[in-house]
């Protein structure tokens, strides 16, 4: 794709993800570090296949750059529903975010320390047209986290699925490692549990790096663009669309199993 923008002599834009800030495992980097649009590689753990390969392809953007190619990376966050009407991607059942809110309803819980962890939601819609507005930005500008700096807790996720019924229980660490380990013994569950335990190794302690988009939500709002606030309404109306379909079903992924 790169040979070909090269030889049209047209820009070329890679839509990667914020997750390239990897992990710090037992403090290496440092925990408090955090991925700005100037960072790429500060000793970061990529042992996640997909982070890692995103971060493979942002390393021939640059060094394309480097060779005076018009390019631009923008690093996506949690890609969510449309603002507009609700509507998500067609392959949901593999979007890592909701995976995790799956595994912890097929728990039963979440510990309370995971309630308070920030997240956000970033519509499809919009993230599309940030794109597309960043994408027309000087060709001295090359990278940029259009995503919404608008945060929520995880626990205001959880308080809107129980809206609709789907229930998980917050309690403390201890409780939940219990419940997490009968969970574990079920292996019709076990295997929707992996997004729970993906950066869990024995004897670690691996804690995902942040990341921050202060520069490009400042660029944004010169350009006239303002992210949405992510409201109960917005969350509700999500919700009842992948309820609807059967996603938070306990029983759902399970037919044919012996």
């Amino acid at each position: 794709a790169l040979d070909f923008c090269r030889r049209k002599k047209c820009r070329f834009v890679q839509v990667s993800t914020a997750s390239i800030a990897g992990m710090s495992v037992n403090g290496e980097p440092d925990e408090g570090l955090k991925l700005d649009e100037r960072m790429f590689y500060f000793g970061q753990d990529l042992s996640n296949k997909y982070a890692r390969s995103k971060f493979l392809a942002e390393r021939a953007v640059l060094e394309a750059a480097l060779q005076g190619q018009d390019v631009k990376i923008m690093r996506v966050g949690n890609l969510m529903a449309r603002d507009a009407d609700g509507e998500f991607q067609a392959n949901f059942r593999t979007n890592n975010f909701l995976s995790r809110l799956k595994a912890y309803h097929l728990v039963g819980a979440i510990p309370y320390e995971a309630m308070g962890m920030s997240t956000e939601f970033a519509p499809i819609d919009y993230t599309a047209l940030a794109v597309l507005l960043l994408s027309r930005t000087p060709a001295a500008c090359r990278v940029f986290h259009p995503y919404n700096d608008h945060d929520v807790f995880l626990g205001d996720a959880v308080a809107a699925l129980a809206k609709q019924g789907v229930v998980i229980e917050p309690c403390e660490a201890c409780e939940y490692e219990r419940r997490f380990s009968e969970a574990m013994r079920d292996s019709r569950k076990a295997k929707h549990l992996n997004a729970l335990i993906a950066y869990q190794e024995h004897g670690k302690r691996i804690v995902p790096i942040k990341s921050v988009n202060s520069y490009t939500s400042q660029v944004l709002l010169r350009l006239g663009f303002m992210w949405p606030i992510t409201s109960q309404a917005y969350l509700k109306q999500f919700f009842m669309m992948m309820e609807g379909l059967g996603f938070f079903d306990s029983n759902a992924g399970f037919e044919g199993e012996n």
